[in-house]
């Protein structure tokens, strides 16, 4: 479950009952965004299904259940509804859903390989290009399940990469991609800062031969998040606190490293900073 922040979802939906909002339930129901699982073999979201509420299980003492929950918006009305009593969303999917409900808030955020995530434009070293606008009608892959990753894509593309490059091919295997980069396969691959950087330690000979073209803005880390009056203080706390303890514990980095997680960490002083700058450069699309 590599080239993933945070990649685990529950994709049959049951019908259950809601639970009472304010209260301490015996499960706390986890909700996760499309972007996040869409692109999952069936196998890895079976697989997901159990890897993060034994995660949840062995570090809070809680037992959890995973829910898929499609868009930002849908996800939060979910929220509000009392169905989830946390979400899990990309940290330009929470802008976007908490800008039209300030009762979400972030509880605590997933850390990758670099503290910042960015999306990168990455291409061989001696390549002349200056930008994106050198690689128009050029073949380029796109890395899957990373929405800031698309949101760079068409931003820099007059708005749609599919119609700008000549080909846009999907990928989630970052080691192969970056290898087709080398070669000579694909003009240039698109891709999460974090993914690249991690091809160093792999190929790094293959490594210093390509360089990042064009970076993105900063944005906002993955976010699991909460709707104020959804859960008691204490359950919030206990969720948090054991949730941090896996930063310390071999296991507990082990199976955080399934989903690609270096560390939980508190929302960083300045988040809501982040989702306000991110929302002004990514809007929240309109239906």
């Amino acid at each position: 479950m590599r080239n993933r922040i945070i990649v685990v979802g529950c994709w049959i939906v049951f019908a259950v009952a809601v639970p009472a909002l304010g209260q301490e339930p015996a499960v706390i129901h986890l909700g996760m965004v499309d972007s996040l699982v869409k692109d999952l073999s069936p196998g890895k979201q079976k697989l997901g299904d159990a890897d993060f509420p034994d995660m949840v299980k062995e570090f809070t003492g809680m037992q959890s259940k995973v829910f898929q929950g499609g868009d930002p918006l849908t996800a939060a009305k979910k929220l509000a509804d009392g169905q989830w009593h946390l979400g899990i969303f990309q940290g330009v999917e929470f802008a976007w859903a908490q800008a039209p409900d300030a009762k979400l808030q972030p509880l605590m955020v997933a850390i990758g390989t670099q503290k910042s995530v960015h999306a990168v434009l990455v291409v061989k070293a001696d390549n002349n290009a200056q930008g994106f606008a050198n690689l128009k009608g050029k073949n380029v892959a796109l890395h899957l399940g990373r929405e800031h990753c698309r949101l760079f894509a068409d931003k820099e593309s007059a708005g749609d990469a599919k119609k700008f490059f000549g080909k846009v091919v999907a990928t989630n295997n970052a080691e192969t991609t970056l290898n087709e980069v080398f070669f000579n396969k694909i003009d240039a691959a698109i891709m999460d800062n974090s993914a690249f950087e991690s091809f160093k330690g792999i190929q790094p000979g293959r490594f210093n031969k390509l360089k990042v073209l064009a970076q993105s803005e900063p944005f906002p880390a993955t976010v699991i998040a909460y709707r104020q009056g959804g859960l008691s203080e204490g359950v919030l706390k206990r969720f948090k606190t054991g949730m941090l303890k896996a930063n310390d514990s071999d296991k507990g980095r082990d199976m955080m490293a399934n989903f690609n997680i270096v560390a939980f960490a508190a929302p960083p002083e300045d988040y809501a900073k982040q989702l306000s700058a991110i929302m002004k450069a990514y809007p929240a699309p309109t239906k």
